[in-house]
């Protein structure tokens, strides 16, 4: 299997990444309930503070994005991740991506903690998480509302004092 590599997000990403987060299942696995447009998602690129996103490549090839939202109060970041493109799911590619990018942030941005939510639906991104090192803290109650039944979230972290890659 080929390695990743992670680039730079910049504005040629956009019409890709637009097109990911209108999928079904990613706007499910990410409590997405509006359909994402280019000029919205340009809108909110262009304005947005704290913020690192990484383009996923793998076999030359635009797969994904990780964005960590940042707190540089506390060291720490929330982490997201997709891999848009359907026909390379399953290969591997996000538990590298997981693991080359955790320490970037770790190593050169000297963060303590990442941390995610994901839903208890979500099996295959728990399995992920787990694998890779993050520990359940817990859950969230009804803390995502879908427009018709509040569901739960759990909560993840990694701390530096963690990582072993």
């Amino acid at each position: 299997m080929n390695d990743i590599v992670l680039k730079d997000y910049g504005m040629h990403h956009i019409e890709k990444t637009v097109m990911w987060l209108n999928d079904e299942l990613i706007k499910e696995n990410f409590g997405i309930q509006n359909s994402v447009t280019i000029e919205n998602h340009k809108k909110w690129f262009l304005s947005a503070e704290n913020l690192i996103i990484k383009a996923i490549y793998a076999e030359k090839k635009y797969i994904g994005n990780i964005l960590l939202h940042l707190n540089l109060k506390h060291d720490s970041g929330f982490f997201q991740i997709y891999i848009g493109e359907t026909d390379i799911r399953g290969r591997g590619y996000a538990e590298k991506a997981i693991r080359k990018s955790v320490s970037i942030f770790f190593d050169e941005l000297k963060l303590h903690r990442i941390w995610l939510k994901v839903f208890p639906s979500n099996n295959i991104a728990i399995h992920l998480y787990e694998k890779v090192g993050f520990v359940r803290e817990g859950i969230e109650r009804d803390s995502f509302f879908d427009g018709e039944n509040y569901k739960n979230q759990l909560v993840y972290s990694l701390l530096r004092t963690e990582w072993n890659d």
